[in-house]
């Protein structure tokens, strides 16, 4: 059976690769007849190659720092994939693609204009976010020149570029600090370290950092909490003592996340750290904070 599903990018990826190939497998059934060249298999997603509809999107909205695509960047993604149709025909299969939801139609804000523009989406933002932040990984991220990695003028340094630009984009540096500890394994240098470490010093206590922080570790494989003796990263210890436990607001947070992975045994905030962390107030200081909390 399956376990643990929601824990890990294991179990990111499985949710997101299962919604997009049971939407192509829907949409070949009705559509293939009609549109043989594009519909077909792997068109929308194809887990060990580039030229698919997602990381087509993806890339588009990577390079161009935005959550969204307009109309004319999906039919330049589908003239991409194949160019054996008409532009009329290619906003056909855009409708296709809205109506099954894999993709959906939004709003946007233009500041210059002063009003809003239609634009498109994927259909969930925090996968939205995961694919995006592959991508920019893959093409910028070199795990043996990390810092230097994360401040060049490109897509991603640029996300790391000052305060503005780290709580402009939090959601997207939310879904790299699930996805880094993945890339910088193999490097032994970094053993230590976590994406954390990376962003400018006077952003790292701010709310929006430390509850991005958080919910990224529900997320993030278990393995990728600890270093190469098995032991819980200093960074992220540092970080919880450091930060997180100084604010009642990022405490509760931060408590939320233990009792959730609580009932995983083999997790490193497993019931019995949290057992540990507990045993070390007196019994009156723990009754106080922790009944309260419950």
């Amino acid at each position: 059976g399956i376990n643990d599903l929601a824990l890990g990018q294991v179990g990111m990826t499985k949710i997101l690769e299962d919604f997009y190939i049971t939407k192509e497998k829907e949409i070949i059934k009705k559509h293939h007849t009609t549109f043989p060249f594009l519909i077909k298999q792997f068109w929308i997603w194809n887990k060990g190659g580039h030229d698919c509809l997602i990381k087509v999107l993806a890339e588009k909205m990577a390079d161009s720092g935005n959550r969204f695509i307009t109309e004319a960047d999906v039919i330049n993604a589908l003239q991409r994939l194949s160019n054996k149709y008409s532009d009329k025909n290619y906003s056909k299969v855009l409708n296709i693609l809205i109506e099954e939801g894999v993709l959906i139609k939004d709003a946007a804000w233009d500041d210059q204009k002063k009003q809003y523009f239609d634009v498109i989406k994927f259909s969930f933002h925090k996968f939205s976010d995961h694919i995006i932040a592959r991508y920019l990984l893959d093409k910028f991220f070199d795990r043996n020149k990390a810092r230097q990695s994360l401040q060049s003028q490109n897509s991603l340094g640029n996300l790391f570029h000052d305060e503005r630009s780290v709580l402009s984009n939090i959601d997207l540096i939310e879904a790299l600090m699930v996805e880094f500890p993945e890339r910088i394994k193999k490097n032994k240098k970094l053993q230590e370290k976590d994406l954390i470490d990376f962003l400018p010093k006077n952003t790292r206590a701010t709310p929006q950092v430390w509850s991005a922080f958080i919910q990224s570790l529900y997320w993030r494989r278990p393995e990728n909490f600890l270093n190469s003796r098995g032991l819980i990263k200093k960074s992220i210890i540092d970080y919880v003592n450091k930060v997180l436990l100084r604010y009642e607001n990022s405490s509760r947070e931060l408590l939320d996340l233990f009792v959730s992975t609580a009932t995983k045994p083999l997790h490193p905030f497993s019931a019995r750290m949290l057992s540990n962390y507990l045993i070390n107030f007196s019994i009156q200081s723990r009754d106080l904070f922790w009944s309260e909390y419950l």
